[in-house]
């Protein structure tokens, strides 16, 4: 599936997502710091979000990968979350700076909307952090991608079945959607 090209927070960065993915911003208000896109056949969601760079004691950056998961599965009170997998990605030269990449994988069990325990969805979460020690800055992007919906969750009724199974592989398009990221204005860093 080929990636289109998407202006992040007013140009200032760039990212590669499938077209599928909607401009939540058109229907509703986004915080300054994120950019949320939706499918809303299949309730996958892709965020990008700048953050104040977190204390990481290992030299790898793969800690801040996994402080970022586990960040998300408490500001969206998972009844349980677990990493599966994590990558190193090679430091890349960007823009001039080295940055360290890092990625964590894992499932979240979440429910929507304020719903009731009992109506969570299994969701699979990748997690791409990108550290920018220059500016004290981890831009996060996460894909949030429905593997079991729950038949009393408000996603049941929204979801096209066939939709999400076709659209299954997200993480065969993670990777090339992180490696298209890139900033473009280093101005949105300031003050």
């Amino acid at each position: 599936m080929a990636l289109e090209e998407r202006a992040l927070l007013e140009g200032a960065m760039r990212i590669g997502l499938p077209a599928r993915f909607e401009d939540v911003s058109a229907f509703r208000q986004v915080p300054d710091t994120q950019e949320v896109f939706v499918d809303v056949r299949t309730d996958q969601s892709v965020i990008v979000e700048i953050l104040e760079m977190v204390p990481d004691a290992t030299a790898t950056g793969q800690g801040a990968a996994d402080f970022h998961f586990n960040s998300l599965a408490h500001d969206n009170d998972a009844l349980e979350s677990h990493i599966e997998q994590r990558d190193q990605l090679r430091p890349l030269p960007f823009n001039g700076y080295v940055v360290v990449r890092s990625v964590s994988i894992g499932v979240q069990r979440v429910a929507k909307f304020n719903e009731a325990a009992e109506r969570a969805n299994q969701v699979r979460v990748h997690v791409a952090c990108f550290r920018f020690p220059h500016v004290s800055t981890d831009i996060v992007v996460s894909w949030n991608q429905p593997i079991e919906i729950n038949a009393s969750s408000s996603s049941a009724e929204a979801v096209d079945a066939a939709a999400l199974a076709q659209n299954g592989d997200a993480l065969s398009l993670f990777q090339p959607m992180i490696e298209s990221f890139a900033v473009l204005d280093w101005s949105i860093f300031q003050g």
